[in-house]
């Protein structure tokens, strides 16, 4: 028996679950399907029953399975989402924005010792997932909320931390 983890990727697309399976296949076990029978019988014809890993669709369909049609929509509706976020960032490029300015005014303020304790958000129109998990591994909101964690555990049970 293979000593590689194994996963089940489940998508509603074909394409993808060949692609997925294809670029992770010579590392792990991967059982791949449009539900999660499939995706677990499909590990099963590779000799393993055990998961360790789901890998799911965040936009699976409620109900049933798009059909090509459906997802050659979405691939252009796709394409032109790309396009229209090339354009935005193009934009933003010439008047001279970008995300590493929000990062570094927290950081101008989380610098200052009288300020160095009040908690900060960002908001914006512009931003992407992307930017969201960069600035909150990289600004220190782990760290700050360890530190909080820690100090409501000295807390009563009343008082949650963030």
């Amino acid at each position: 028996m293979s000593k590689k983890r194994s996963l089940c990727f489940i998508d509603d697309d074909p394409n993808e679950l060949a692609r997925f399976k294809q670029a992770v296949g010579r590392e792990f076990l991967v059982g791949v399907g449009t539900s999660h029978d499939k995706a677990l019988e499909d590990l099963k014809t590779q000799g393993r029953r055990h998961v360790d890993l789901y890998v799911l669709d965040m936009y699976f369909p409620n109900e049933g399975i798009n059909t090509s049609e459906e997802l050659s929509k979405l691939g252009k509706a796709w394409d032109a989402f790309c396009t229209a976020e090339d354009a935005l960032k193009t934009v933003l490029a010439e008047l001279g924005q970008s995300s590493a300015g929000g990062r570094a005014l927290a950081r101008q303020i989380s610098s200052r010792r009288s300020f160095a304790r009040t908690p900060f958000v960002f908001f914006t129109r512009k931003g992407t997932l992307l930017d969201a998990i960069e600035a909150y591994e990289t600004l220190g909101a782990i760290r700050h909320q360890e530190a909080r964690s820690k100090a409501a555990s000295g807390r009563s049970a009343s008082h949650k931390s963030l």
